[in-house]
């Protein structure tokens, strides 16, 4: 029995608009459950995985060596506990949620539109996996449009280290509001979409993380000769998604980069040229270790809470809907 119909068979019989409803409005219904459903999922893993994803994002903006540099994610670990408190571990935890909750949201809705478009182009059947991907692709470039000046600011705020004074607590972060204002005075309005040419790169992300994970389910399949049991599937698409994370890493890193810059670095070319100038190659790659663990915490957190998100947004949107007074 799928999620819905466990809600029906649960709310049905006490639901007056129960056998009355159309057949899109169960399918509005999930898409909803589904973008809120992803959005508290997001707001579970960034906060579990924030100080993961500031020592990633320290570790990427960091220039030349000297001696503020972190010699790796364990000595940004513990220097950001020791000179700016727990405090600084969760820098940017703010603006992150705001985040989240915004790039769900704006990404479920258009895919929800273009899905929609699809599906009335060709009359009613079911979209294909090619028209799923564009679905998503062309949806994560609006989101990446609409909501990158967000996480701009996030990046800043991450970045901003804060000395923690003997005998006192760590400062706050400086505010949203405030690194918002910074960023303009700065670079002006477009300031806020510095990184935009990686950051629509890196769009193509679930493209890459979707053609190896069928690749790999195919071969094990096939040397098998039976299905994939749900631990192969978890496994498969965590090694999938550090595949992908891999191909692309240069451009998440150009983004960061272009994020923080203030010394006139417009273009993906002039971040990778100054990088390897001072790291070399393997300057590409820094931080990466910490950003492969973050995904794979996020992807067991939303692999394990997920469905359970899902079922529990769906028994509410359904119990808001039938208190819902109807028309004469």
């Amino acid at each position: 029995m799928c999620i819905r119909d466990s809600i029906n068979a649960e709310y049905g019989t006490h639901n007056p608009m129960a056998s009355s409803k159309p057949a899109h409005d169960d399918k509005a219904f999930e898409a909803v459950a589904h973008g809120l459903a992803g959005a508290l999922g997001g707001v579970l893993a960034l906060t579990s995985t924030c100080p993961l994803m500031v020592i990633t994002t320290r570790l990427q903006t960091q220039e030349r060596e000297g001696k503020e540099t972190y010699k790796g994610p364990v000595d940004a670990f513990y220097r950001i506990l020791k000179e700016e408190g727990i405090a600084g571990l969760y820098a940017g935890l703010s603006s992150g949620l705001i985040g989240t909750v915004a790039s769900q949201g704006v990404y479920y809705y258009w895919y929800a539109l273009i899905s929609s478009w699809l599906q009335a182009r060709k009359q009613g059947q079911r979209l294909s996996v090619f028209d799923n991907l564009l679905g998503s692709s062309i949806a994560g470039v609006l989101n990446v449009l609409i909501t990158l000046p967000i996480w701009t600011v996030n990046t800043r705020m991450q970045t901003t280290r804060k000395q923690k004074k003997e005998g006192s607590s760590p400062a706050r972060d400086t505010g949203i509001i405030a690194t918002f204002t910074q960023i303009i005075m700065e670079s002006g309005v477009s300031g806020l979409w510095n990184g935009l040419g990686p950051s629509i790169i890196l769009v193509a992300n679930p493209v890459i993380q979707y053609v190896v994970f069928e690749r790999m389910k195919i071969a094990i399949e096939a040397s098998r000769n039976a299905k994939l049991t749900v631990s192969d599937i978890f496994l498969i698409a965590t090694a999938s998604k550090l595949i992908a994370l891999s191909a692309l890493y240069p451009y998440l890193i150009a983004k960061s980069r272009l994020q923080v810059a203030k010394d006139g670095t417009k273009t993906t070319l002039e971040a990778w040229k100054k990088i390897i100038r001072e790291d070399g190659l393997l300057g590409l790659y820094k931080g990466m270790s910490s950003k492969a663990v973050q995904g794979v915490l996020t992807a067991i957190i939303l692999f394990l809470a997920k469905e359970k998100l899902v079922y529990y947004t769906l028994r509410f949107l359904y119990l808001f809907k039938s208190k819902k007074p109807t028309s004469a």
